[in-house]
């Protein structure tokens, strides 16, 4: 039995009706073209409002819901990362009240696991595939700092600090992909993503001689 059977079997037998942890969850999962057996998975739970501090608490318990939990750590109030089953399925876990729900893309092709009042089903329906555009304001400011990281780099480079200076580079190589792709509608998870930067028509285009 996989981990999203596992775990829809544990919704439905110990967090449904009366005073259970939950009985709404969705599994955020990625676009079909970059789905593979290494993916992680995306829980996330809507528990009840009056559950308060104990929300940190029933993490490790929803989680045992997947299979045997082999290693886990906090990452915050009501998130938790694991690893679970036999081959190490790695899973982060979000248990949520009701107003920590918003449309979003991240929820356009969300699976529904559970769901007694259709309030998660709406959710998904709702929700945009694309993200935004960035703003003029924030597109500035990476490309301000950008600008700044260059002569900062130089600078570093010119006294013999050439990881520090290596390190600049990644940094800001991410930061501009990740704005490329904002553009264009993307939510790009820095360079997760990335066979090439920039893309080979991008390549070709910059290249060309302009009058």
């Amino acid at each position: 039995m996989g981990p999203t059977l596992s775990f829809a079997r544990g919704l439905r037998g110990r967090g449904a009706g009366g005073r259970g942890v939950a009985r709404h969850a969705l599994l955020r999962i990625p676009r079909p073209r970059h789905r593979d057996r290494y993916s992680d998975l995306d829980i996330e739970v809507w528990v009840r409002d009056d559950m308060g501090t104990q929300i940190s608490g029933k993490l490790r318990q929803v989680l045992g819901w997947l299979g045997p939990v082999s290693f886990s750590y906090p990452r915050g109030e009501g998130f938790v990362t694991g690893f679970v089953g036999d081959g190490w399925q790695r899973v982060d876990l979000y248990l949520k009240r009701l107003a920590d729900f918003a449309p979003s893309p991240d929820y356009s092709e969300a699976r529904v696991v559970k769901d007694t009042d259709g309030v998660l089903t709406r959710l998904v329906a709702e929700s945009p595939r694309e993200h935004g555009a960035p703003t003029l304001e924030e597109a500035r400011a990476v490309i301000e700092e950008a600008i700044d990281s260059q002569v900062y780099l130089a600078l570093h480079n010119a006294r013999g600090a050439a990881w520090s200076a290596l390190g600049e580079v990644s940094y800001q190589l991410t930061r501009a992909y990740t704005l490329l792709a904002q553009v264009r509608g993307r939510h790009s998870y820095g360079l997760r993503y990335v066979s090439a930067f920039p893309h080979p028509d991008r390549r070709t285009l910059l290249s060309t001689p302009h009058s």
